[in-house]
Parts: structure tokens; C-alpha cells; sequence
């Protein structure tokens, strides 16, 4: 897909021509590629809850990667990959879906993947 910039910002989406598509896209690809790309409501940075105060704080990619990755590994040991499930939203792309369910497959240990793309 193509995207339609103006003054920086996306404001539209065109579909690459291919012999499967013919240049048409889904309705993810027409609206949800882009619409929510630039809402002030997004959040843009990791937060981390500090167990002191509870309020979520900004954070570095790394350091909240980390911390996720530390939590998953520590549920999986402990209660078994079963324990473990992931969820894709209705904007999630194909390809998404399949990362999402790929890793929670191969590192989870689980099969409870599930996906709500049904438009």
C-alpha cells in the first residue's frame, strides 16, 4: 500500500497494484492503517507502574522489553505455557496475527491464540 502524505501527516492509503488485489484494499487497509496513526490519545512511550507510587511512568524501549519478556519467562516456568494467551485486535493486520500467534506457539509453549479480524 501506498501511503497519501500531506503537510507530514498521513491522510489517505492507496492500494499497490498486484495481479491478487488489482490496487483494491480491505477495509483494515482503507481506514484502520491510518486513521488512529496521529490521535492524541495514542500512546507514543512505553510506561512502567511504579510499585511505590502506582502511577505509570515514561520508560525506554529496552527497559520495558525487558521487563515484559522477565514477566512472561516467570509466569511460563512457574504455571506452565498454558497460563500464557494472546489476543490480536480487529486492527491488527495478517501478518500480525500470524507474528502474534507464531510467538505464542513457540514461546509460550501454548496454543491459546485467538484473534477478533473477522471483518
Amino acid at each position: 500500500m501506498n501511503l497519501v502524505v500531506k503537510d507530514g501527516r498521513i491522510v489517505d492509503v492507496e492500494g499497490a497494484d498486484g495481479p491478487s488485489n488489482r490496487g483494491l484494499l480491505c477495509v483494515k487497509g482503507r481506514s484502520a492503517s491510518f486513521d488512529f496513526v496521529d490521535s492524541p490519545e495514542r500512546i507514543r512511550t512505553p510506561l512502567i507502574k511504579n510499585p511505590e507510587t502506582g502511577a505509570f511512568e515514561p520508560a525506554d524501549w529496552d527497559t520495558a522489553l525487558d521487563l515484559v519478556a522477565e514477566r512472561f519467562t516467570g509466569i511460563r516456568n512457574t504455571y506452565g505455557g498454558e497460563a500464557l494467551a494472546g489476543f490480536a485486535c480487529s486492527r491488527s493486520t495478517n501478518e500480525d496475527i500470524y507474528m502474534l500467534q507464531k510467538m505464542v506457539r513457540t514461546v509460550f509453549h501454548s496454543n491459546n491464540t485467538d484473534n477478533c479480524a473477522r471483518v
